[in-house]
């Protein structure tokens, strides 16, 4: 018998499988699908995605992780803010557009993408990742980075991906390191708490340098 919060902390991946076997696959593809914005038909409803097989992109866990860090209300990814000349005079600008998004999504009432209490447990828990789990060295201690924030750490078979997907209230930041092709490894052990988490440390520290909590 272990907590659900010690079990992701530690990457207990059985717990999760477990998880699987009593919720089942079209909860949790719902779940993944509203959060990253991927559509369903790309999870596998089988047990291994119970340990993260489906393919997403760094922007697609930004997304979910954002919407995490914004209390479980949604938020709208996008690239280009403003478009300036060679003057440097600002000749158009989209953040009025995705303003004008959001006020009609908040009507209709589709805003908030899970509740705020699944969103402050979920925090809770990937917090602990970072404080007393398999991030906490890359992190804390070689990455330097000592304010609070909530992530994951994930290594696909063979060490060919390794990831750390993170946020802070001001911040969502996903760390990808591998290869395009599965066949590929960063090599032995070379895991996510070995490779992605303290470059993500690193990227934090150097963000709130000059910045307050």
């Amino acid at each position: 018998m272990v907590p659900l919060s010690r079990a992701l902390a530690a990457s207990l991946n059985i717990i999760s499988v477990r998880l699987y076997d009593i919720v089942g696959p079209d909860k949790i593809i719902d779940f993944a699908s509203r959060m990253t914005k991927v559509p369903p038909t790309d999870f596998g409803a089988n047990p291994s995605l119970a340990l993260g097989t489906t393919e997403l992109t760094p922007f697609e866990m930004a997304t979910g992780m954002a919407i995490y860090a914004n209390r479980g209300k949604d938020v709208i990814p996008f690239a280009v803010r403003y478009v300036v000349d060679r003057d440097g005079n600002e000749i158009a600008n989209v953040e009025g557009e995705v303003g004008d998004i959001l006020a009609r999504r908040a009507k209709n009432g589709t805003i908030q993408v899970v509740s705020e209490d699944v969103a402050w447990i979920m925090t809770q828990m990937m917090m602990r990742v970072i404080d007393s789990g398999t991030a906490t060295e890359g992190i804390r201690e070689q990455g330097g980075f000592t304010k609070k924030a909530a992530g994951k750490t994930g290594t696909t078979s063979n060490w060919s991906d390794a990831w750390f997907c993170g946020f802070t209230p001001d911040l969502a930041t996903v760390v990808w390191i591998g290869y395009d092709q599965s066949f590929m490894s960063l090599g032995k052990n070379q895991s996510a708490s070995a490779v992605a988490a303290p470059v993500w440390g690193k990227y934090m520290s150097g963000f709130y340098r000059d910045r307050p909590d």
